[in-house]
């Protein structure tokens, strides 16, 4: 006899017949209607019929069992249920919870919508009812069930862990850590609850990484990466992606809080922790130990990208020491003439120590930021003096036009660069 689990094929049941079909046939054929009564022809093909179903009935059509590796997250519907049952209706869930316990989940399907349809108030079997379709795939159907018991019993403990479930197979990892975490804090938590929260809250700790990752947005990326650390604090690397995020959002103070854990914990001649100080340093207007810094990772790692952040940190260095009027025309909206001489002067070295001879006379320049840079354009004929008014207008903005042929007056002041 067949295996009970076994699913019968269409064609076997097809060849079992044909074979049955011919044995009668040659049964039929070594008795004449003389020497076999119609009766006993009767008699005769009504057992063939039966060995027929019974040959069949050996094969059942149980579906194969789930295995016991997707079955861990299995908790007792009846943890948290607050209404009444009665011994026959704990017996019958019983025997459906046991099946599905050992992977016969379609069985137990079945078994507990039979249970939950006489029994409309034992909200065990909706659960039940609800846990097996989650492990047939069908989450929807499971979240409806569970909502339901929910509705009924707000506080049901394994109603609201299997709901979690139910978002997680749907995807959603952020509503199943949060319905676990808060179950896992209760202090009457069982141990599956516990260890069912470790295991949903690693993949939302994956997640968060992830989703930080690919976030364009500091300010979103620095949320997440919180979120992360507090889920893993041992975890370095994602220490390490909050303290760059918080140093690309300027907010230095914190940076160097989190860089301090990784020092702390033995990283501090890591070369990207240092590059990290160095950005902080360099934040906060340090720039000096910055340099130095840096210096000394271009030594030990050459070719490895310090001597550009070297450069970037200089760059900044001397633009922090130049007049705060330099700072205002580099922010302007809007480029006047004033802001044009301001910045050629201290941008272009050429331009800044270029020998002039006497500028011509200008009459609006005596108490304007930047009076020395403008003299120093009109020495170098970068701005042009009103040959009737005597006025430079160092508020005019500067048109495209304009902005062109100071362009081509300062290229040739500071010299065209090579074309190789």
């Amino acid at each position: 006899m067949k295996s009970r689990n076994r699913t019968i094929e269409k064609s076997d049941l097809i060849a079992q017949t044909s074979s049955l079909n011919s044995q009668f046939t040659i049964l039929n054929s070594r008795f004449s209607p003389h020497t076999l009564p119609v009766p006993h022809k009767s008699l005769l093909l009504v057992l063939l019929i039966a060995l027929l179903v019974l040959s069949t009935a050996g094969c059942a059509t149980t579906a194969p069992a789930v295995s016991q590796s997707k079955l861990g997250f299995l908790l007792d519907p009846r943890i948290g249920f607050t209404g009444s049952s009665t011994p026959a209706i704990d017996k019958r869930f019983g025997e459906a919870w046991t099946k599905l316990r050992q992977g016969f989940v379609a069985d137990a399907d079945r078994a507990f919508a039979s249970i939950e349809a006489k029994n409309p108030g034992y909200l065990p079997a909706t659960v039940g009812h609800a846990v097996a379709a989650v492990i047939l795939q069908d989450p929807d159907r499971g979240a409806a069930l569970l909502d339901k018991a929910l509705g009924v019993q707000p506080d049901y403990q394994a109603a609201e862990a299997y709901r979690a479930e139910a978002a997680l197979a749907k995807g959603d990892v952020t509503r199943a850590f949060d319905a676990y975490r808060a179950l896992a804090e209760a202090p009457d938590a069982t141990a599956t609850v516990r260890s069912r929260y470790e295991v949903v809250a690693a993949e939302r700790f994956r997640q968060l990484q992830t989703l930080a990752s690919s976030s364009t947005s500091n300010d979103e990326a620095i949320v997440l990466l919180e979120q992360a650390v507090e889920l893993a604090p041992q975890s370095d690397t994602v220490r390490e992606q909050l303290a760059r995020r918080l140093i690309g959002a300027g907010r230095f103070a914190e940076a160097r809080t989190e860089v301090t854990t990784l020092i702390d914990r033995g990283l501090a001649d890591v070369p990207g922790v240092q590059a990290m100080l160095a950005d902080i340093e360099a934040g906060e207007g340090n720039h000096q130990a910055a340099i130095i810094r840096l210096e000394r990772l271009v030594k030990r790692y050459p070719g490895q990208g310090y001597d550009d952040r070297l450069a970037s940190v200089k760059i900044a260095y001397q633009r922090a020491n130049r007049p705060p009027r330099y700072n205002a025309a580099a922010s302007a909206p809007a480029l006047t003439r004033a802001d044009l001489a301001i910045l050629a002067y201290w941008e272009i070295s050429a331009f800044r120590f270029a020998p002039i001879a006497d500028p011509p006379i200008a009459v609006d320049i005596a108490d304007v930021a930047g009076r020395d840079e403008i003299v120093q354009a009109l020495g170098l004929r970068l701005l042009t003096v009103d040959p009737i008014t005597r006025a430079v207008e160092p508020s005019r903005a500067v048109t495209g036009a304009a902005m062109i042929r100071a362009a081509g007056q300062l290229l040739r002041i500071g010299g065209a660069p090579s074309c190789t």
